[in-house]
């Protein structure tokens, strides 16, 4: 015969646990650190109409923090500094995107303007010179106005053509 083994009865479960009781109420000291906001602005909150007010310096406790979540969940608006990040954030992007767009040509194409500068900047010398009412010399003061912006513009801008190309 096999010797009998003896069973142990089961250890008593371990119940989940329990949420501590929850007071009925607590000092403005106690809601003041609970909600991370001061009692000030707590009274100003119960003033407004938006929390239960206290009584005897005690705050329901469950209304009370019912109120103040629900005041900040309709009334939350990003801060200053919220927006700052957020506008520097699309600046940045914007940035970004005026770089790639410049890296890969889509902004537009760089030859296309040239030959529109070039036409405008013909057809203003021409403009000018049939302008036999003024002076010659007026115009001629005009052209050289335009030829040295054209020259400057052409310094500042590498893949322009020379104004002697033009």
């Amino acid at each position: 015969m096999k010797p009998s083994r003896t069973i142990k009865p089961d250890a008593p479960k371990a119940k989940p646990s329990e949420p501590a009781a929850i007071p009925a109420t607590i000092s403005s000291a106690q809601f003041e650190a609970l909600a991370g906001v001061t009692e000030r602005r707590l009274r100003q909150l119960a003033d407004a109409g938006k929390l239960p007010q206290p009584k005897a310096g005690r705050w329901e406790t469950v209304p009370s923090v019912r109120a103040l979540v629900g005041h900040y969940r309709t009334n939350s608006t990003p801060d200053a500094l919220d927006v700052a990040r957020l506008e520097k954030l699309q600046a940045e992007t914007a940035l970004l995107e005026m770089t790639r767009g410049e890296r890969e040509g889509d902004l537009c194409e760089t030859a296309l303007v040239l030959e529109y500068f070039g036409r405008a900047h013909s057809a203003m010398v021409s403009t000018i010179m049939a302008m036999t009412h003024l002076p010659i010399e007026d115009r001629e003061a005009a052209i050289n106005h335009i030829r040295t912006t054209a020259q400057d513009w052409s310094k500042n801008n590498p893949e322009s053509p020379s104004a002697a190309e033009r």
